[in-house]
């Protein structure tokens, strides 16, 4: 039996309590980090498993949805001389390739309909391919079908997106309204709705949002020319790769050759030289052309940043909980080898060596890493099967469950490993240099620490003080701060880099700066808190020596309000962040989009809807009457839908009450003063001098001073009750109704909302429900949600960490003052008393950390804000949510007290006999 293995054993045996409470803080920070891996896995699978479902039973695809440039969309559609549309003729030309089996075109249409339920909706619909592969979750399938309908009728397929939106299934209607002018260019002036029946005959699992596809029937249906979208291409021998690079080099051939000759049409700045992208797929003349591992590669590179957002947030918070495990694991050691010091001594005394003694330490900590990472490592799994359950259960139906993943379980047990032992190491190292005399020296009597050093403080004062100041820089640079020909509006001109990242830079390297100087400022205040709480009669005393104790032993004092701090300052920071954000969102917003929804309906006719369907989502309504007007002098009776010839254009005036108006509104003020209007964005470009225009509405003139609001229905006018001139006829009929819906609402409590909201818009009305506002609100406040959640989860981490962290440092300070409580037992003191000094020194260090935390946390949280901002015109004022920040100095106090629970009931057991009578 070697001495190592004899030591090593002792040790194990002398230290489980300490050696499970610093496993645990190593097994939470292991599972931050395998759930982020597991996460990301999971989430890339989804990704891949939904670009394989599109990309099935193809081999290439030719993405041709560049044949038709944005703006040249509306003129094609209505075109009636295409002939063979240009998507057509490459799909014959890359037919007549020898190992081409077939080129089907895919056609892509944005499809209005009105549902048999009277529910109108839209989705984008594409040419149902026969080469499509796709899961029929209800009713069939049509490319398998030999029914008539797959042969001549309108149908579609929908995806559960779909159903579930609109309440569709199999055997259902879709009622799709298509607007066709009459008339050709300039002279187009009649715009009819033309109607088109397809029939569900079955949902099938496509990903993304409502989508349908059409059979061949459907889309040449269409009263107009449906758009190019791709070209699926099968192979004779399909799946074959080394075939599919060499026909994506053919069909790039062909497409330049048909271009050369004029067979081929394409936009006018389309490059014809090839250019291959990240994943090998080739772009020539605005086409790209990709082989079928191309394709997913593509796909799952554009999805996965987005979906991938938490999991990397909890590899982020994974890498603090490291550091502050890093820091708990330290402290523990120390204490252990405060505590085996007469052990270590006497080894010394009969022959060991200082090599042996360091090599049990490391030992020692290898075996607690490994154990202790297969812990965390099973504890990480766990939680990211749970987030990917949740996930399906809630916004994420198709995430796969996270699988025990090679790659995460051997970081997990490796961070485990390599954690344990480098911060083992400098414990090791004080464990070689044990000298045998120590075995003769008492053993609660701990050597003096060294005072702070003077290059440490200045080194920690230099890193605070730039990195405060990179944090201000980032937080205060506005665009129009920066020089011109900056790439991006917050990125800074000398560096190149987007300012968040070196607000976030700064903020590390302030707070490296801040724990450097930590061990000349925190012993100091702890001693202070203690002096300034001895003011209370019954801890007088007790609190005057917990503050005193506290500063005797400098660096573990330091250590362990450290770990205290990252954790505080961490929640400070997103809490105070989450709430300066949600503040200048709510300001924003309430600028930007003073109500959430505005609709063309009488506000009772409204109302009538609205309790016929059961909705509770509106909170309040305000309608106010209008009246039909034209801009520009036109008189009343003779505006059209368009601006005719002599500039004139439709328009609404809508007469609203001051008082009613800023009952529904976000902001007060928003409605104009008199002789004021707001606008819509339709009426903008029929401005006169000085932003003034002019109405005509029956007999009566208005030239108003106008200001576009982008909220506002396009041809609406909005103006107070004093500037409507008496003689204006108005009916509630032509008027707007402004909606304000119930706290909390969610994106699809918007969805269904609008839907219904479609259906009472009055018929005739230039304008339809607009319930742009909602949407924005209920898109931040999700955000906001997701960084509390993340904020309770680092929370209870932060607890769990903190309490092991403050235990130990508590434990090796009772150790060394045994012969202290004896002493103080001895003169009078009670158990109480003894042990309440313990719980004391406990809360002044969570008091500190919480003063310097909330208070580092408070800037962070509100420059990282502020560096995110890319608007001038945004004021970004710190918020602070005291319930939330209450909460968080609660739960820390507490998680103090029970930290101290332990080693204060030891200490105060200590019997003042026993005490003085060790040597």
């Amino acid at each position: 039996m070697s001495v190592n293995g004899s030591v090593l054993r002792a040790n194990l045996r002398s230290s489980g309590r300490r050696l499970i409470a610093a496993g645990i803080a190593i097994g939470i920070s292991v599972a931050f980090i395998v759930a982020g891996l597991l996460m990301i896995d999971s989430f890339t699978r989804a990704m891949t498993e939904q670009a394989e479902a599109e990309a099935a039973g193809t081999d290439l695809v030719v993405d041709t949805t560049e044949l038709v440039g944005f703006a040249d969309e509306p003129e094609y559609m209505e075109r009636d001389d295409i002939g063979t549309p240009a998507d057509e003729t490459l799909a014959r030309a890359v037919e007549d390739i020898d190992q081409v089996a077939s080129a089907e075109v895919v056609r892509r249409v944005w499809l209005d309909f009105t549902s048999e339920e009277n529910l109108d909706g839209s989705l984008s619909a594409a040419t149902l391919s026969p080469s499509m592969q796709y899961e029929v979750l209800d009713g069939r399938d049509l490319v398998e079908s030999d029914t008539d309908l797959a042969d001549g009728d309108p149908g579609a397929l929908i995806n559960e997106q779909a159903a579930e939106a609109y309440g569709l299934g199999p055997g259902d209607t879709l009622t799709a309204v298509h607007g066709v002018w009459t008339g050709e260019g300039e002279d187009a002036e009649d715009f009819t709705e033309v109607t088109q029946e397809y029939q569900v005959v079955g949902v099938v699992d496509l990903p993304g949002t409502p989508r349908a596809l059409l059979t061949e029937a459907g889309m040449q249906a269409l009263p107009f020319n449906p758009l190019p979208q791709e070209i699926r291409v099968v192979l004779t021998d399909p799946g074959a790769t080394d075939t599919q690079e060499e026909v994506q080099q053919q069909i790039i051939e062909r497409i330049v050759h048909l271009v050369e000759t004029g067979e081929l049409e394409i936009p006018d700045d389309a490059d014809l030289t090839p250019q291959e992208g990240d994943f090998g797929q080739v772009q020539v003349a605005g086409m790209t052309v990709a082989t079928h591992q191309q394709v997913v590669d593509t796909w799952v590179a554009n999805m996965t940043g987005d979906v991938s957002f938490l999991s990397y947030i909890a590899l982020g918070f994974g890498g603090i909980a490291v550091l502050v495990s890093a820091l708990v694991i330290t402290n523990t050691f120390q204490v252990l080898i405060a505590s085996r010091q007469r052990t270590f001594g006497l080894l010394r005394a009969v022959g060991a060596d200082p090599g042996q003694l360091r090599r049990a330490t490391l030992a020692e900590g290898a075996i607690l890493g490994l154990i202790a990472g297969l812990g965390g490592v099973l504890l990480g799994w766990a939680a990211a099967a749970g987030l990917t359950l949740l996930a399906r259960a809630t916004f994420a139906p198709e995430t796969p469950v996270a699988l025990p993943a090679v790659t995460a379980m051997g970081v997990g047990l490796g961070l485990g490993l390599v954690m344990t032992v480098g911060a083992a190491l400098l414990p090791a190292i004080k464990a070689g240099r044990v000298s045998p005399m120590v075995a003769l020296r008492p053993a609660d009597v701990a050597a003096p620490e060294a005072g702070v050093s003077w290059l440490r403080l200045t080194a920690g004062v230099l890193l605070a003080t730039a990195g405060a100041a990179l944090t201000l820089y980032s937080a205060l640079s506005r665009p129009e701060t920066l020089p011109s020909g900056v790439p991006a509006p917050n990125v800074d001109p000398v560096l190149g880099l987007p300012l968040p990242l070196l607000g976030a830079t700064g903020a590390l390297v302030g707070f490296l700066g801040v724990l450097l100087v930590a061990r000349g400022v925190i012993p100091p205040l702890v001693a202070a808190a203690g002096r300034l709480l001895a003011v209370v009669p019954a801890w007088r005393t007790t609190a005057r020596l917990a503050g005193q104790n506290a500063r005797q032993v400098p660096g573990r004092t330091t250590a362990t309000a450290s770990a205290l701090l990252i954790g505080v300052t961490l929640v400070a920071s997103f809490t105070i962040g989450a709430a300066t954000a949600q503040k200048v969102m709510t300001e924003e917003l309430a600028d930007s989009y003073p109500v959430d929804a505005v609709v063309p309906v009488d506000p009772a006719a409204l109302e009538d809807v609205l309790a016929e369907r059961d909705i509770t989502t509106v909170e309040e309504i305000a309608g106010f009457p209008g009246t039909e007007a034209s801009a520009d002098g036109q008189a009343d009776g003779q505006a059209e839908d368009t601006t005719d010839d002599a500039g004139a254009a439709a328009a609404q005036i809508v007469v609203a009450s001051a008082e009613e108006f800023d009952e529904i509104t976000y902001r007060p003020g928003v409605l104009p003063g008199e002789g004021e209007a707001l606008i819509g964005w339709g009426l903008v470009e029929h401005i006169e001098d000085e932003d003034q225009l002019h109405f005509s509405a029956g007999s009566e003139e208005l030239t108003l001073t106008v200001e576009e609001a982008w909220w506002l229905p396009p041809t609406a006018v909005l103006i107070s009750e004093d500037t409507a001139p008496a003689g204006l006829d108005t009916d509630p009929e032509e008027g707007l109704s402004f909606l304000r819906l119930t706290e909390g609402f969610t994106d699809s409590d918007v969805h269904a909302l609008a839907a219904h909201l479609d259906d009472a818009a009055t018929e005739g009305t230039q304008v339809e429900a607009d319930l742009t506002g909602a949407y924005a609100r209920a898109g931040y406040t999700e955000v906001i949600d997701m960084l509390l959640m993340v904020v309770l989860a680092l929370l209870g981490a932060s607890v769990v960490v903190a309490v092991i962290g403050v235990s130990n440092t508590l434990s090796l300070s009772v150790f060394e003052r045994r012969r202290e409580a004896a002493l103080l037992r001895a003169v009078g003191m009670s158990r109480g008393a003894v042990g309440s000094m313990v719980s004391i020194e406990s809360v002044l260090l969570a008091g500190v950390a919480l003063v310097l935390g909330t208070g580092l946390g408070a800037f962070f949280g509100w420059a990282g804000v502020s560096s995110l901002v890319t608007s001038e015109d945004w004021t970004v004022s710190l918020a602070i949510p005291w319930l939330r920040v209450g909460a968080l100095w609660v739960v820390t106090v507490l998680a103090a007290l029970v930290a101290a629970w332990w080693p204060a009931r030891s200490l105060a057991k200590t019997p003042p006999a026993a005490g003085l009578s060790q040597q």
